[in-house]
């Protein structure tokens, strides 16, 4: 095998690209509690707000930059909050806001995929035009269920019962007091 140049610059590109490739390798996500298996449960009308993670683990050394825009599910879906771009620490995790509002009109059981996209790039400004970075997708599932039903108003029943155990004691006690008067 003859090594020239071409060889040794080919070699030395592979390495390179591989170094970069490592260092950034699973060092950052997004993680939800809310999947495919798990969908977040919804009634009609119903609005509510619920977050996403932002990761950067996995022996991260620098911060990292996330661009968040919704691909899909836009109409009942936004980002809250001020913030366009989120900064996530090297080895934390912050939260994300996200204001769900599914229509009154829509039918029980209806499925809604929300597809959130960040773009997750280096915060150092020293890497130049070789900055590591990439686009991480998230799915939250949403599934529209029927409103619970309004529970009884358990307060008041009991506070029905309080009064009519109440007036029995009181009873109760005017009878005994009546007849250790009369017994006198």
């Amino acid at each position: 095998m003859k090594i020239n140049n071409k060889t040794i610059c080919m070699f030395g590109v592979f390495v390179a690209v591989f170094i970069l490739a490592v260092e950034g390798a699973f060092a950052y996500g997004v993680s939800s509690e809310y999947t495919e298996d798990f969908p977040l449960q919804m009634s009609p009308g119903e609005t509510k707000d619920i977050y996403i993670v932002l990761q950067n683990r996995g022996g991260a050394t620098n911060d990292m930059i996330a661009t968040g825009k919704i691909q899909e599910g836009a109409d009942i879906a936004k980002l809250t909050g001020l913030k366009k771009e989120y900064v996530v620490p090297a080895g934390d995790e912050i939260k994300v806001n996200i204001q769900v509002s599914i229509p009154k009109e829509v039918e029980i059981g209806r499925n809604y995929d929300i597809i959130i996209n960040f773009d997750f790039s280096s915060s150092t400004e020293t890497e130049g035009p070789l900055g590591i970075g990439s686009v991480v997708e998230k799915t939250i599932s949403v599934l529209v269920v029927a409103e619970p039903p309004v529970p009884a108003q358990t307060e008041k029943n009991n506070l029905i019962w309080y009064l009519i155990i109440g007036v029995i004691v009181i009873l109760i006690l005017i009878a005994v007091f009546y007849k250790m008067k009369k017994s006198k």
